[in-house]
């Protein structure tokens, strides 16, 4: 009688550790800061990225990446490279040197 009331309240407390954990920021590589805020991103044939700050190439084709999957997904053809513009829907501000590609040989 006792093993199955353990079993029971284990399962019950596990699903709510797992609950909790899922209501925090699943980022990766974690940013330096994050300021949650209330709005909406738009996302039309107006979207357009620019990046703010430091530039590479593994950056560039991960907006890249990024923009190509967003545009499947919705079904809009977006401006795949990263603009120069005064006002972006989305500008990232990396850090030089803060994230490194994993290379998995």
């Amino acid at each position: 009688m006792r093993i199955p009331l353990i079993a029971i309240a284990g399962l019950l407390l596990a699903s709510h550790a797992v609950a909790q954990s899922q209501n925090g920021l699943n980022l990766m590589p974690m940013p330096t800061s994050v300021q949650p805020g209330l709005g909406r991103l738009a996302v039309d044939q107006s979207f357009s990225v620019a990046i703010a700050g430091f530039k590479d190439a593994t950056l560039e084709r991960g907006i890249d990446r990024f923009v190509a999957q967003l545009s499947r997904q919705t079904g809009m053809s977006l401006k795949q490279k990263p603009v120069d513009s005064p006002s972006p829907t989305l500008s990232p501000h990396p850090a030089p040197g803060r994230a490194r590609p994993v290379r998995l040989c």
